[in-house]
């Protein structure tokens, strides 16, 4: 089932013209493109007279005899299903080894398929879950000189990202049944490392003494977020020509990193009440870099510019907790005459002239919104949704 997360955020964008060349206006942010991880930790602690405390291996035992032992698994990063394998050695001078049946305090959130003990709830960020509260010495374990020896009881933890995850707990392997395929994440003794997500509000104003576009702040789209793999986010902007001349938009983006080349763009324009994919490909795909005109609007006519992102879901533990920019840009000027020609960038100011004449006195309005939306779909091997 796909899950949904929409955040209103209103814009407003203005043009100006006066006696002189009209400026093309535009609008530019940087937004930090950023995948998560799945990070847990396994600590092994003993509750004693005086509390809780961390595990000491050297132990006496006696035949018969409860001893404390909580192995406890804990969510530093994004939710994610947990499962442990516990393996035992040693004792086999006492005539049998300790094995399963041995552990107690297994609540009924766990399940075992195979060797391994599958928690069957999501773990959420920051939140934690005990395997069992102890280990029973067996009662026919033989006291002898020849018996004394050492015994271990050792326990493993692994986890995979809950997103698009749909664990069959009947199945001989929950996590990879229907032979899917996921990438999974072994437990690890340090701190956690901790992430989140925000969402703001965007305003665009206008700056009419400059004739440019303006973000307060400055980023007209929002936060992307954190991508796990299989994630798709989109940004809808609505535009609408509320001056009386045509006007032509452009777009770029521009990606540098290395690991963005795993990352998915699909730029579609609705406009004249008909859709289309006008790029489509990775998102450091040089083409993209240059001004490319995206659609034209009359006076009076409104169309939508959808900006989707999306991260395979086959990608491994190399992609997690990586971070980067990317540059986004939106532009308009206003047509003429003469032909609308795309402007150029890289040039020493930073600022896009269109050498197109203006009529006096004339005033225009670009009214636009953004709608921010998060969509993650089913099943962590599919690729994004086109369109």
């Amino acid at each position: 089932m796909k899950k949904r997360m929409a955040v209103l955020a209103g814009v407003a964008v203005f043009l100006t013209a006066a006696t002189a060349a009209a400026a093309v206006s535009r609008v530019s942010t940087v937004e930090v493109l950023s995948t998560g991880k799945v990070d847990i930790r396994l600590e092994e602690l003993v509750q004693g007279p005086e509390g809780i405390s961390s595990w000491t291996d050297q132990i006496a035992v006696m035949p018969g005899m409860e001893i404390s032992k909580i192995p406890r698994i804990s969510n530093g990063a994004a939710d994610c299903y947990v499962r442990a394998l516990v393996e035992f050695s040693g004792g086999e001078e006492s005539g049998r080894t300790l094995d399963v049946a041995d552990l107690y305090g297994i609540s009924d959130d766990w399940v075992r398929q195979g060797d391994y003990y599958y928690y069957k709830k999501i773990l959420k960020s920051g939140e934690s879950t005990d395997l069992f509260q102890g280990i029973r010495i067996p009662e026919d374990w033989e006291q002898t000189p020849e018996a004394d020896g050492d015994w271990e009881v050792r326990v493993r933890v692994d986890a995979v990202q809950a997103a698009h995850m749909e664990p069959d707990f009947y199945e001989e392997d929950p996590w990879e049944s229907g032979g899917r395929t996921v990438t999974i994440e072994a437990a690890r003794m340090e701190e956690p490392l901790l992430t989140e997500e925000t969402m703001e509000i965007r305003t665009v104003l206008v700056d009419e003494t400059a004739r440019q576009l303006l973000a307060r702040p400055e980023d007209f789209i929002g936060d992307f977020g954190t991508f796990l793999p299989g994630d798709t986010r989109e940004r809808l902007v609505q535009l609408e020509n509320r001056t009386d001349k045509a006007r032509s938009l452009y777009f770029r983006v521009e990606a540098g990193e290395e690991w963005m080349d795993q990352m998915n763009l699909t730029v579609t324009v609705t406009a004249d009440g008909q859709e289309s994919i006008r790029w489509e490909g990775k998102l450091t795909d040089s083409q993209w870099k240059e001004y490319r005109q995206i659609c034209r609007l009359s006076p009076g006519e409104s169309g939508q510019l959808a900006i989707e992102l999306s991260l395979p879901g086959e990608l491994g533990n190399q992609y997690s907790a990586r971070s980067g920019e990317a540059l986004f840009e939106l532009c308009a000027d206003e047509e003429t005459a003469e032909a609308a020609r795309p402007p150029k960038t890289g040039d020493a100011t930073g600022t896009v002239w269109a050498l197109l004449a203006a009529e006096a006195g004339a005033v225009g309005i670009l009214a636009a919104g953004i709608l921010h939306r998060v969509r993650r779909r089913k099943g962590g091997t599919h690729g994004r949704k086109n369109g």
